[in-house]
């Protein structure tokens, strides 16, 4: 299997990350739920229309997702550009009961955010805590750091 294909895979897995915009001179975050297009090799977020990320957005179209999966020990960080749009056909497409519920007013009400991934950034601890106990005491008795993740860096 590809870096890619392994990326798109363990993002097609969060049902949740974190959405960091630009908000003038500072940055903010916000928990978005993802929806994975990976045939496109877009991720999907439906926002409020009215809801400061659109604005955010199209003052400025960086974006960086963040999906965090302690359990698993798998941390993403991908960037990439996002845009707005009120494309009804795929707002309908992916509208389900989850979105009814954070949107009563309906699909209408409703704005598509397209994120187009530039670059990402995978650490994937998959070690047992029989590995990760040994690479800690191995790193104590030779000063150096453990390792217990596999760190990757791409660009899409």
């Amino acid at each position: 299997m590809s870096d890619r294909q392994e990326l798109w895979d363990l993002i097609d897995d969060f049902h949740f990350c974190m959405a960091t915009t630009h908000q003038g001179g500072t940055m903010r975050s916000r928990p978005m739920s993802p929806y994975v297009d990976k045939s496109a090799g877009v991720i999907y977020f439906l926002a409020d229309a009215g809801a400061p990320m659109a604005d955010q957005i199209q003052a400025d179209q960086d974006i960086n997702l963040a999906f965090i999966a302690p359990k698993d020990k798998n941390f993403i960080s991908l960037s990439g550009t996002a845009g707005v749009s009120q494309d009804q056909a795929i707002i309908k497409d992916l509208w389900n009961p989850t979105a009814e519920a954070w949107f009563p007013g309906g699909p209408g009400t409703v704005a598509l955010i397209t994120i187009t991934p530039s670059s990402a950034e995978l650490w994937d601890g998959e070690s047992s805590k029989i590995k990760t106990m040994w690479e800690m005491a191995k790193a104590r008795r030779k000063d150096q750091k453990p390792d217990v993740t596999e760190h990757k860096k791409m660009s899409l």
